[in-house]
């Protein structure tokens, strides 16, 4: 008997060689791990594991520079440079004692957009060109081959998501034309007696729409079930793992899963990894495809779109802004409603000083059923409300569902990015 928590692993080869048939095939095993798992491996991707190995090789001599050469690019609002060592941290969680800052640092690269970019010029938000650290030959070239070969990875991959929802299988061209992405290169130390509260990335979930991890022969990744088992994720050789996040949840209406992911190193040595995070192009509109809506299944997420959603998700995730966090999400609090229908007083800030003179525990009982940046808002949890919807998961049991899948899942909070 197949064990029901198993990784599936998903041959593109067939799909990406043109096979009669392959992309449905595909397709299928597609929605099989993201409505069931949430996470599925990825072979004969057409990926060169040579240039894998050189991403690998580049990221490490990064992170061995001295911290002063490394904070001259220190992260920026547009989530580009360095997220230094305990640059983020998890707080709040019911399903661990977060007490600690995440054991990693991390560089971030998007889009290598030219410095005369039109939004470059213009300073538009997540549209910046990148921090390049200076006196590193070699660094930036591999980076940007490897994400210009991912990109072109996620083009044919979104069509098997696409047929994986009934969808004609071009639904996501558009959206991902010149789609936004991160490359978040991660370094964890060693932490072979860490106690139970100190992560290197603790319990959460991504933003993305799909997330690809690179081939990691050090292991350290485990994922929640649907059962709340955390399950060590196995090293496969050359295989990509890859796994959806909260805009997921916003393109299938709850349909397909975030699944909460966490991050330690025991190993004795040192772990790097190579996470991926693809997203639609910024001015598209973020909302559920038409095939996971029905009178009896409305939507259950306001449209959203890229720039809205994450700069309140970075104002309140990463240490690092410790300075800008409060100018930040007032920005964000204050960005025009776009297709969604205007709140009553009462169902915006009188209800919202009202939950917050409830207990906590209370507090996630009410607002269960609530959208997740309606819960960020809400309870005023800081970068932690991820890990407080993770609560929410726990009270809004199997039992407790309101649509056609165990609710454990369905409202689960942001990672990091």
């Amino acid at each position: 008997m197949p064990d029901a928590n198993a990784i599936p692993v998903i041959d593109l080869g067939p799909y990406l060689a043109g096979e009669s048939g392959a992309l449905d095939r595909a397709a299928a095993e597609l929605c099989h791990a993201l409505t069931e798992i949430g996470f599925y491996t990825i072979v004969n991707h057409g990926v060169s594991s040579a240039l894998v190995h050189e991403v690998y090789r580049q990221v490490a001599r990064f992170h061995a520079r001295p911290l002063d050469e490394k904070l001259r690019i220190k992260l920026d609002k547009h989530n580009v440079g360095y997220l230094p060592m305990m640059g983020d941290t998890r707080r709040t969680s019911v399903v661990a004692n977060v007490t600690k800052p995440n054991m990693s640092e991390a560089f971030f690269m998007a889009r290598d957009l030219a410095s005369d970019h039109p939004d470059v010029v213009s300073g538009r938000r997540f549209r910046s060109s990148n921090q390049w650290p200076e006196g590193l030959p070699g660094f930036r070239e591999p980076l940007v081959a490897y994400c210009d070969t991912l990109e072109r990875l996620v083009q044919s991959l979104v069509r098997v998501y696409a047929r994986a929802l009934d969808l004609p299988a071009t639904y996501f061209d558009g959206p991902f034309t010149d789609f936004q992405y991160k490359l978040r290169a991660t370094h964890y130390p060693s932490q072979p007696k860490a106690p139970d509260d100190q992560f290197g990335i603790s319990p959460h979930t991504d933003t993305s729409f799909l997330t690809l991890l690179a081939p990691n022969d050090v292991p350290g990744l485990a994922f929640c079930t649907q059962a709340a088992d955390w399950i060590a994720v196995p090293t496969v050789s050359d295989a990509f793992i890859v796994n959806g996040g909260q805009l997921l949840l916003r393109w299938t209406n709850d349909r397909f899963l975030a699944t909460p992911h966490r991050a330690v190193n025991r190993t004795g040595g040192e772990r790097y990894a190579l996470a991926f995070f693809c997203d639609a192009q910024i001015d598209w509109p973020i909302a559920a495809v038409p095939t996971c809506v029905d009178p009896g299944r409305p939507p259950r997420y306001e449209t959203t779109y890229y720039t809205d959603y994450m700069i309140r998700y970075q104002a309140r995730t990463y240490n690092v802004f410790d300075d800008q966090a409060k100018d930040a999400d007032s920005a964000a609090r204050q960005l025009p409603v776009r297709r969604g229908r205007r709140r009553s007083p009462r169902s915006g800030a009188g209800r919202s000083m009202a939950l917050r003179r409830l207990p906590v525990r209370q507090r996630l009982v009410r607002l269960r059923d609530r959208r997740i940046h309606d819960l960020a808002v809400l309870t005023g949890a800081g970068g932690q409300f991820d890990d407080i919807a993770v609560g929410i998961a726990e009270i809004n049991r199997p039992d407790k569902a309101v649509v056609d899948r165990p609710a454990h899942l369905s409202t689960l909070g942001l990672g990091l990015i």
